[in-house]
Parts: C-alpha cells; sequence; structure tokens
C-alpha cells in the first residue's frame, strides 16, 4: 500500500550475479550470512515464533509445462514434506505478472529455523531430487544456486484469516535517505498500522498484512538496499481500494523522507504447503 519498485532491481538483487537457471543436476545451495544490516526493532504485539528464513528458489518453465503438470507436481512435493518430516511452516508458488527470462515462477518456502531448512536440503539431496528431476523433466527446471534466503519481521497480522489458497503479493527495494534508519521505519510503521486500522474501521476488516524483510546472502557489489518491504493482499481489488485511499492519506510523504523506494513488482501466490500446527 505505499511506495512501487522496480522490478529491473527485483532481478538484480535476487539474482546476487548468479546466471540464467540451468537444466542440469542442481547443488545443494548454501545460506551465506548477509554483510553487517542495520536490523528492524522487533514491533509489539507479533508472534514470539517468528520463522528464521523466507526462501525463494527460482524455476523455469519448459516445453510440457502445463498449471495442471505443476499442480500434480506441488500435491507430490506437499507429501514429501510430510513423509520426510521437514520442519516447514508453509511454502508458496508465486508467479510474476510480468515476462523476464530469468524464471517463470518462484518456489517460496517458509522455515522455522536455520537448522531445519539446511537438513530438509540434505534429505531433499539425498533422497528425492534424482526422482524429482526425472518426473519434472521436460515440464520445469530449476538450480539450487538460484535458491535465496530473507530474515523475515512481520509488521502486522491480517484482520481476517485469508482462507483462500491464492494472494496478491507485493515486493517493493528500499535504501534509508541519509540520516534515517529503522527505528525512524518502525515509528513511520506504527502511523501506516494505525491508519490502516482506522480504514478498515470504516471499510471493514480485511486481510491485508505486511513485513521487513533483509537479505541472508551477499548482495552485488554497488547495491543500496537496506530492506525488502513485502504486502499481501486477499485479491486485487482489495489492493486497489487500499492503495487508492493510502494516497489520500498523507503517509506517502513520510515514507518518502525515511526512505527510496522503487517500483513494487507484484506476483499472484498460490499456497501449496501448510504445516498442521500453523
Amino acid at each position: 500500500m505505499k511506495y512501487l519498485l522496480s522490478i529491473s532491481l527485483f532481478f538484480f538483487l535476487t539474482a546476487c550475479g548468479s546466471e540464467e537457471m540451468a537444466d542440469t543436476t542442481v547443488d545443494t545451495p548454501s545460506v551465506e550470512q548477509a554483510p553487517a544490516v542495520e536490523m528492524m526493532p522487533e514491533p509489539e504485539a507479533m508472534p514470539d515464533a517468528v520463522p528464521a528464513m523466507v526462501e525463494y528458489v527460482w524455476h523455469s518453465k519448459e516445453a510440457n509445462f502445463s498449471d495442471e503438470a505443476l499442480m500434480a507436481h506441488t500435491e507430490r512435493w506437499a507429501q514429501i514434506v510430510d513423509e520426510a518430516g521437514w520442519d516447514l511452516n508453509f511454502a508458496s508458488v508465486i508467479t510474476p505478472q510480468f515476462a523476464d527470462d530469468n524464471f517463470d515462477f518462484i518456489w517460496v518456502m517458509i522455515w522455522p529455523t536455520l537448522e531445519a531448512r539446511d537438513a530438509a536440503w540434505q534429505s531433499w539431496g539425498e533422497t528425492y531430487e534424482a526422482e524429482w528431476l526425472s518426473t519434472s523433466e521436460g515440464i520445469f527446471n530449476y538450480d539450487g544456486s538460484n535458491a535465496f534466503g530473507w530474515t523475515p519481521n512481520p509488521m502486522r497480522e491480517p484482520s481476517v484469516e485469508n482462507t483462500s489458497a491464492t494472494a496478491l503479493t507485493g515486493y517493493m527495494f528500499c535504501e534509508y535517505n541519509a540520516g534515517k534508519g529503522p527505528n525512524d521505519l518502525m515509528s513511520a510503521g506504527e502511523q501506516f498500522n494505525a491508519w490502516v486500522d482506522s480504514y478498515e474501521e470504516v471499510n471493514g476488516p480485511g486481510s491485508y498484512w505486511w513485513a521487513i524483510m533483509t537479505p541472508q546472502f551477499e548482495l552485488p557489489e554497488g547495491t543500496n538496499v537496506d530492506y525488502a518491504w513485502f504486502n499481501s493482499w486477499a485479491d486485487e481489488s482489495e489492493r486497489a481500494a487500499g492503495n487508492a485511499a493510502f494516497a489520500e492519506s498523507g503517509l506517502a510523504g513520510t515514507f518518502a523522507e525515511i526512505a527510496t523506494c522503487q517500483d513494487e513488482a507484484m506476483f499472484d501466490s498460490r499456497a501449496i504447503y501448510v504445516a498442521d500446527t500453523m
């Protein structure tokens, strides 16, 4: 509900200097800690068990791709999660509302701990990967080196749970202006949340929520990104109505004083796994 962020920066940032996705054997990705990044203070009234990582894995479609084939594979993958006993909170497939040569869709996984993430990747490589590459051949491919982890900091819970498997998500990458930092963003975020509360008092409770994320991988030299702002809505109508109201709120100027953000990259999201404990 705020700025708009550049799609080209999104690609550049997540690419981290890697080549386009390969069609061959996948290397199990490793987590590289990002350089020192000034972290956001913890917001009040948020769940105690905040996940340790949100991981994004690039995928490319091949000649025999279909949504039905992808759905069949996501169902099998969810079975694997349970069979293997992986400690995973949530997973989704997000599809960009734009075209790019680097990927066609992204597999998103939310891990409660880095240890759980590493154990799952090891299990995947030892037990399941070979079969997966065989059954998905000609449908889609991925490269484990194009897996990028972010530390999430949830800033607001949705007032109403989105019970649909689908959602609309947006990503904005921002750099603090001179003399500004996380405390300034936290203060503005509290104002923003208060505004969302007042908006929902008039228009009814909604499913909108947002988070701040910091990278767990080395950024390309010269990339000036301090955080990613993540937005989630139930659908485009909820997003459009909220954005229109926000544009008239006067808060845009407050955020513009704190950070410079670029155009928002929009994705259609579909949940493919939800842990029973969530």
